[in-house]
């Protein structure tokens, strides 16, 4: 079991994780707790953990410095490090990446 907090909307917003809501859970849940959204930097990992969460989940954060992984899982381990990607099929040529599927068809995606 596991327990998952995701602030989807801390980054696009430009807020940090809410800390005081993540040490109010961490202290009634008695199960791993992941907690990710706004973590863009070592200092932002440091404090979701010292906040009480087990393991950070990062997406934007890993988008824009994909550095960040290497420097927090060096700093807290790589068990604490969960990278999440958030993909959206795009029905043009302009996303990110592309992979053909089973019927040989381009299939357009960004990460968001």
């Amino acid at each position: 079991d596991e327990f998952v907090f995701l602030d989807i909307t801390a980054s696009a917003d430009g807020r940090e994780t809410m800390l005081d809501v993540v040490n109010a859970v961490a202290d009634e849940c008695f199960i791993p707790l992941t907690v990710g959204g706004g973590i863009r930097t070592k200092a932002d990992i440091k404090e979701t953990l010292r906040a009480g969460a087990d393991k950070v989940s990062i997406t934007t954060g890993a988008l824009e410095r994909p550095e960040l992984i290497d420097e927090g899982a060096a700093a807290f381990g790589s068990q604490c490090i969960v990278i999440s990607i958030d993909a959206r099929r795009r029905y043009d040529d302009a996303g990110d990446h592309f992979y053909e599927d089973d019927d040989g068809e381009t299939v357009w995606f960004e990460c968001t």
